[in-house]
């Protein structure tokens, strides 16, 4: 099969940034979220180094415990806008690669409305769930798509398109 380079990964995946029909290769996808993922720890750092207070900052408190989302400034925000789309539509056309529905992607939202579930339960029989209920909840649904993700192209076409890595292009 032919080597996607770094470079050609990202083009590919900003060129279709609202294109969630078709397929990607593992390569490409994986690349492309890599490339993102440096992009936002330098957001990070950036941001950090100019500002020692998050830009925005959230906390869900527990009887027990509390969670935190925050945003650290605005390079990570503006970063975070600029790769939303991209990897969202990398992610279906990887998914369609595997043999999968996009429908999967849904997993990503699980967590968050669990977290906020199990919030509103805790309050209502004043205690918080215990802590393993949490961290499964938190952690499988990433982790089923995760694997998702990294499985491996199907070979032949499939429902969504032919292989890419098969097309002459």
């Amino acid at each position: 099969p032919p080597r996607i380079s770094m470079a050609d990964a990202v083009r590919r995946c900003l060129r279709s940034y609202v294109k969630f029909s078709g397929r990607a290769p593992r390569a490409e996808f994986w690349k492309f979220v890599l490339v993102g993922l440096v992009a936002f720890w330098l957001a990070v750092w950036m941001d950090r180094s100019v500002r020692d207070t998050p830009l925005f900052r959230f906390v869900m408190e527990f009887p027990r415990t509390s969670f935190v989302f925050m945003v650290p400034g605005f390079a990570s925000a503006l970063v975070t806008i600029i790769f939303f789309m991209p990897v969202l539509s990398a992610a279906a056309r990887r998914l369609h690669d595997a043999g999968f529905s996009a429908l999967w992607l849904s997993l990503t939202v699980a967590p968050p409305l669990l977290l906020l579930a199990s919030g509103g339960v805790g309050l209502v029989l004043g205690t918080a769930p215990p802590l393993s209920l949490l961290l499964l909840v938190f952690f499988a649904p990433p982790l089923i798509l995760g694997l998702m993700l990294a499985a491996p192209s199907q070979p032949a076409p499939n429902r969504f398109e032919p292989n890419p890595l098969e097309v002459t292009q």
